[in-house]
């Protein structure tokens, strides 16, 4: 069975010894900036603990389901697992199997140390459980990198994103927009991204990042419709005109911003910034 490992308390009486005889005179400072250095000394250290192993051999010892076993074990004894237990099962072939159950047994902090560790092996079985946890009550950090994930995938979801963005959580629509962002170019993506624009008229920024990102130059049209706009404020002009430029297009038009209180914000801390430099 494999050791439940507390890293930090290893990795505690192994630094200032390190430090005493490898980096001998250095402040504080250096050796933070040497940090990684010392981590990878602590990796390749062979102990006692382990078998005379370093704590890196002694995880890649074991096979990929005995690892995920491990990182089980330590999630349920509120023990860190390392990132050396986590590189190890990334590296070994299999786990997979495990790793997905945990995605319907563990709680919000094993699904985040599951999902990472699918995406690590490039494994895309899981997408639509991912899509799924979107469109859930879980927290902010599973839906992120849920949306993170997909995004790398979209071409492989945007099917399945199409079809639950009408019905989707209003506040669920900007993360599935975004995914759909990164998709390849398909009339009803494009389509489903300038509803998605229009009916977020408080959002203008985010949504013409997206559509600047998505790349299809039919919405330069759209977007020179919304920027001529006298509902606009100085922020969202700029975000327009920004992506109107990335898609091609050009907007020169002079316009007045001055009792506008973004571009009073903005006026004001460039003189500001002036002031300083002065």
């Amino acid at each position: 069975m494999i050791k439940i490992i507390d890293t930090d308390a290893y990795f505690a009486k192994f630094a200032p010894e390190y430090i005493k005889t490898r980096m001998k005179g250095l402040s504080p400072k250096q050796v933070e900036e040497r940090i990684d250095e010392l981590y990878k000394a602590f990796g390749e250290e062979k102990l006692e603990e382990f078998g005379g192993k370093s704590i890196k051999d002694y995880y890649m010892s074991f096979t990929a389901d005995e690892l995920v076993e491990a990182l089980k074990e330590h999630l349920k004894k509120d023990v860190e697992p390392s990132s050396y237990l986590c590189e190890a099962i990334a590296a070994k072939p299999g786990g997979e199997e495990a790793l997905v159950k945990m995605l319907s047994d563990g709680d919000d902090e094993a699904v985040l140390y599951a999902m990472n560790l699918l995406n690590d092996k490039n494994y895309t079985g899981a997408l639509e459980t991912y899509l799924n946890f979107i469109l859930s009550d879980y927290t902010e950090a599973v839906t992120e990198l849920a949306t993170e994930i997909l995004s790398k995938n979209a071409d492989k979801i945007s099917a399945a994103v199409l079809e639950a963005l009408p019905e989707a959580p209003e506040d669920k629509k900007p993360n599935l927009a975004e995914i759909l962002s990164f998709a390849e170019n398909s009339d009803k993506i494009y389509e489903a991204l300038i509803a998605e624009f229009s009916s977020h008229p408080g959002e203008i920024p985010f949504y013409a990042n997206l559509l600047s990102r998505y790349g299809d130059d039919r919405a330069i049209e759209v977007l020179t419709e919304k920027i001529e706009s006298t509902q606009i404020n100085y922020g969202d002009f700029q975000e327009l005109r920004c992506a109107i430029e990335a898609l091609g297009g050009e907007y020169n038009k002079k316009r007045d911003f001055t009792s506008d209180k973004v571009y009073q914000a903005v006026q004001k801390e460039k003189e500001e910034r002036a002031k300083r430099f002065e």
